[in-house]
């Protein structure tokens, strides 16, 4: 017997599912085009002919869900909204595997503006988010079964407040503030999260990226190592920041990860210690 799982990601026939932006005037950019009628829907692939049958259109209200995330093994979908006026809302659906409706389970605030991107850690017991208007990285609790547990348990600041209050303010000057636009985990051990700063124009096309990215890497990890056998025995070590030329690395131990954020000028002297993120 089918699960429901299987049903919906691993079948000859997958559901995909497509997020739109309904409302242009609270975004962050000025997009092309035209608004969408409907913020979500779902498709049915056919893997062998590569043709999208449309199966389902979401009427809940879900404004500009910018980012869709499904969870790795519950039928969950999750979604974000994004707004630089209002505070973004992280929303979990569940998602019938036969028609692809979807059917709210539940939402909660990501405490900051212009939610971006959701990645669900490897135990799957915290959705973690990018706030990119604010530049705040946070974790929802996850109950076993993928439902959203509780409010924001974790929500890291910028090491410097964001004043920008307008987008054409912001589009004129974007590269003068902080903007975290995604949060990754490696794929090995999920312990680093990798965060990309938009408004630092940190992610350069350059030869020598991948030895800084290595290089980052190996530090991370061995701070990651020190600082999870340093906080286990004492409570001065919850969160400590170490900082590179081209990054800052980020110990939690609520979350037990390092985050490596990434920065602009990485070719220069290292900054002073953060005192956020």
């Amino acid at each position: 017997m089918q699960s429901d799982q299987s049903a919906v990601v691993g079948s000859a026939s997958p559901l995909v599912f497509v997020s739109c932006y309904d409302t242009f005037g609270n975004l962050a950019h000025t997009p092309h085009g035209t608004e969408a009628k409907h913020s979500m829907y779902t498709y049915r692939l056919n893997l062998e002919r590569g043709d999208l049958t449309l199966m389902s259109v979401s009427t809940e209200p879900c404004t500009n869900p910018a980012f869709l995330r499904y969870h790795p093994t519950q039928n969950i979908l999750y979604a974000c909204t994004e707004s630089i006026h209002e505070e973004g809302l992280v929303v979990a659906y569940s998602v019938s595997p036969t028609t692809g409706q979807l059917s709210k389970l539940g939402a909660q605030s990501a405490l900051g503006t212009s939610t971006c991107y959701l990645t669900v850690d490897n135990d799957a017991k915290h959705l973690l988010f990018v706030n990119y208007w604010d530049s705040t990285l946070g974790a929802l609790p996850l109950t076993p079964t993928g439902l959203l547990a509780g409010p924001v348990c974790e929500l890291l600041q910028p090491p410097n407040p964001i004043r920008k209050t307008k987008r054409e303010d912001h589009l004129s000057s974007r590269q003068s503030e902080d903007h975290a636009h995604a949060i990754v985990l490696d794929p090995v051990h999920g312990r680093i999260a990798y965060v990309p700063d938009l408004g630092k124009e940190c992610v350069k096309v350059r030869s020598h990226i991948i030895e800084i990215c290595a290089l980052a890497h190996s530090l991370a990890c061995l701070l990651y190592r020190v600082l999870a056998l340093l906080s286990s025995s004492s409570s001065l070590f919850k969160r400590r920041s170490s900082c590179l030329g081209f990054g800052r690395i980020i110990y939690t131990s609520y979350l037990d990860i390092c985050l490596f954020v990434c920065l602009s000028g990485y070719s220069r002297a290292p900054r002073k210690r953060a005192r956020t993120y």
